[in-house]
């Protein structure tokens, strides 16, 4: 389960900016938008939200927080494996103005029943510090911290001998300048670290819808109650489909054949690349959509409404509202322009966050919940006439004169 995101200098972003999945105290929808992780102790765990839209004008920044995260995840699942000593590390890319500082990232997430705080901060071609925190008891554990000395090009490691156990002085050592050390431990078969690292690799998941592969979906409509599963999430969404049956190809390909039913009940066949774009998107997403709520997994999503008619959003939306389908509360964090989400039925004010540009061109994220609108305002019409910022500044089309 994830509580929080940060993000330094990457991208558009310059100044440090933090997205939140924590509840605030409003009673608005709580118990369908919002929950309360069990904890393995005593330790009390913030009461987190089901989901967060995010919105801004083009370049703002929304598809850059989603990158982040991706990056971030890539390293801590890879850097220890996939790279060798001196070899440049990929995917960092700080701010234009802030070239020669390091980019960080921070996560706080949970892990069964305990809250972490991870981050490091790197340079595309070192790591110049990194840090864990535990919190298994409510209070503060420093697990580890890492910081790289400049001058004498050495790092200063602090490794809390009485919480972490194993081989300490192995996965230091063995731990590259290029790579992450939690990395390294949870490659080296330690029994704390590895659930950590497992869990951007099981429980984290970023990208657009067209990233998502259908496998998942074949593979369900591949038994019987399987494909009902399919069929129940497409009639859900009105997408009326009495049959779909799946034709191999050679070489290994998979023709989907949607049967549908009239008023009058006279039925028709259709192969899925003749049906509707938003029609196929949903489909293909099926599979990975049920097992997302099914496991109780973190999606990131990049344009949500993506070839999708508006209703179908809040639909997707609304599964991880829903205490039947999202029983082991999986999260979704999206971006979207689309407005119609932009209701408080749908939405709680702090499942709403903005994106715009300071004057120093770096991308300023920030929660609706900021500007405290009143009871029963329109927050699409509020947001449209640009109460909340994050829009797009149009001029006058003169050059079309």
């Amino acid at each position: 389960m994830l509580i929080e995101f940060s993000v330094t200098n990457f991208l558009s972003f310059r100044e440090k900016q933090t997205l939140s999945m924590v509840a605030d105290s409003s009673k608005d929808l709580e118990t369908t938008h919002t929950f309360q992780p069990t904890s393995n102790g005593k330790a009390k765990l913030p009461r987190l939200l089901h989901a967060v839209g995010i919105y801004g004008a083009n370049a703002a920044g929304k598809s850059n927080l989603l990158q982040a995260m991706k990056v971030m995840q890539k390293m801590v699942l890879s850097s220890a494996k996939d790279s060798q000593v001196g070899e440049p590390i990929q995917g960092i890319r700080p701010h234009a103005l802030l070239e020669n500082k390091p980019t960080e990232f921070e996560i706080l997430f949970i892990v069964e029943g305990v809250r972490y705080q991870y981050g490091f901060a790197t340079t595309r071609h070192l790591i110049t510090e990194e840090w864990l925190f535990a919190f298994p008891t409510g209070r503060s554990q420093q697990w580890l911290s890492r910081i790289y000395d400049v001058d004498s090009k050495q790092y200063h490691w602090l490794i809390n001998t009485t919480q972490v156990k194993g081989k300490r002085e192995l996965w230091k050592e063995t731990t590259r300048d290029n790579a992450l050390f939690l990395s390294t431990a949870a490659q080296l078969n330690s029994t704390q670290f590895r659930p950590l690292l497992e869990w951007f690799r099981q429980n984290l998941e970023v990208g657009t819808t067209d990233d998502i592969s259908p496998i998942k979906t074949f593979e369900l409509c591949e038994k019987t109650e399987g494909k009902l599963k399919v069929l129940n999430f497409l009639n859900t969404a009105d997408i009326s489909v009495n049959d779909i049956e799946l034709i191999e190809q050679p070489p290994s390909e998979r023709l989907v054949i949607f049967s549908h039913q009239t008023a009058d009940g006279k039925s028709f066949q259709l192969p899925l690349p003749l049906e509707s774009n938003g029609t196929r998107r949903l489909f293909e997403n099926a599979g990975a959509w049920l097992e997302i709520l099914d496991q109780g997994r973190v999606i990131g999503i990049d344009e949500l409404e993506s070839s999708l008619h508006p209703l179908l959003t809040r639909f997707l939306v609304s599964l991880f509202h829903d205490p039947e389908l999202n029983p082991k509360h999986a999260q979704l964090i999206f971006t979207t322009h689309d407005t119609n989400i932009l209701d408080e039925e749908q939405l709680r004010r702090d499942q709403i966050w903005f994106v715009e540009k300071d004057r120093h061109q770096g991308t300023r994220l920030y929660p609706l919940s900021d500007f405290k609108p009143r009871k029963q305002e329109s927050l699409q019409k509020g947001y449209l006439q640009g109460r909340y910022g994050a829009l797009p500044y149009i001029s006058s089309p003169n050059w079309l004169k």
